[in-house]
């Protein structure tokens, strides 16, 4: 019979860095992001053959990343990140995020693929970015 599990201190709070050298880019943490998502582009699919009746084995399709970034739009002009002007000007950059404690780091490396706005009647006026990344690196 297994006692209690004791309990963990699960990630509550994690940082998101950006590093876009040049004109209009930035080298900071972001500060403005309420949603940060990663998704694959790629996959595994299973393969199947004539005379297998279940997977033969796996096909890997290669791909990217998506990330997907929900941004609260700040009063005045100057915003934490030109999303806009890093679309334009097809500016390559980097995305890294550590969990906190010195937790696990991920890199991406970047290009702005998609800028949209959104506000609606109760107050809410946010930022959609979709970056698209070539690879990721686990740095711990």
């Amino acid at each position: 019979m297994a006692g209690p599990v004791p309990p963990q201190a699960f990630v509550s709070q994690s940082a998101i860095f950006i590093d876009m050298p040049g004109p209009l880019g930035a080298s900071k943490q972001l500060l403005t992001v309420k949603k940060f998502d990663v998704k694959p582009d790629g996959s595994v699919d299973v393969v199947t053959t004539i005379g297998v009746d279940t997977g033969a084995g796996w096909r890997q399709k290669p791909g990217g990343f998506k990330i997907s970034l929900k941004i609260v739009r700040i009063v005045g002009s100057q915003r934490e990140v030109d999303w806009e002007f890093a679309l334009l000007t097809k500016k390559v950059f980097t995305i890294s995020t550590e969990d906190e404690q010195n937790g696990r780091k991920l890199s991406y490396l970047c290009r702005v693929s998609q800028c949209g706005q959104e506000s609606d009647d109760q107050g809410v006026h946010e930022q959609d970015i979709e970056i698209a990344a070539v690879y990721q690196t686990i740095d711990q």
